[in-house]
């Protein structure tokens, strides 16, 4: 008896252990591993930095549509830093690449805000975008062509808007396959190396964008 009482708990052990593995492991029933679905058209750009324009070589400018900063006069860009125009150096916004200062034209980009306060988790969860949009997102939903109509950004952060853009200019300009991309972004964290003066903003942003021009944002990161 003592032996059969030995063989039965070890049969329960080894059944113990096979169930804890398949359920670590994700699988269902069936066997299956369960995995996490990738949009190849959905693209995350987890930290792109702009500058306060302080100089020619200043990096204020975002290509949008490959996730990387530029300079001001960088020709593919899609949005630039703008403001800090008085001697305080704050309230700062983007702008569409294509308006023009002392900047050489980008490209232009369209905008309307999403949320005007967000958490980290509302971000890496919005898939489909459904404020502040007709029965479905269209082009006509970016109405503005810089994010200033919203509020600025400063140093520190105190609000961590969603805005939704639409590269227009790309989409015109035969760089995106004749598909209207959309994408959506966040800033990160703000710093000044000169409180109270100018050229010393930087912030840093999340994007996403989808390539195929559809309203979903989600990707497995």
């Amino acid at each position: 008896m003592q032996f059969l009482t030995k063989i039965k708990y070890s049969i329960a052990l080894v059944f113990a252990v096979v169930l804890g593995f398949s359920i670590l492991n994700g699988c269902d029933d069936s066997g299956i591993t369960k995995t996490d679905p990738v949009d190849t058209n959905v693209a995350h750009f987890d930290s792109i930095w702009v500058e306060e324009d302080s100089s020619a070589g200043s990096f204020n400018g975002i290509n949008l549509l490959n996730g990387v900063n530029s300079t001001g006069g960088y020709a593919l860009r899609d949005a630039s830093l703008y403001g800090g125009q008085d001697s305080t150096g704050t309230d700062f916004y983007l702008r569409s690449g294509l308006l023009l200062d002392q900047l050489d034209a980008g490209y232009e980009t369209r905008w309307f805000q999403v949320m005007n306060n967000s958490s980290q988790i509302d971000f890496d969860t919005l898939s489909v975008i459904t404020q502040n949009i007709g029965t479905a997102l269209d082009t006509s939903d970016f109405t503005q062509e810089s994010t200033q109509f919203w509020g600025y950004f400063n140093y520190p952060l105190t609000e961590y808007p969603i805005y939704c853009f639409w590269l227009k200019g790309k989409r015109d300009g035969g760089l995106t396959n004749g598909k209207n991309v959309y994408g959506i972004l966040r800033p990160k964290v703000s710093y000044d190396n000169n409180p109270g003066g100018t050229y010393g903003f930087k912030i840093v942003y999340e994007v996403k964008i989808n390539k195929a021009g559809e309203n979903y944002f989600h990707h497995a990161h």
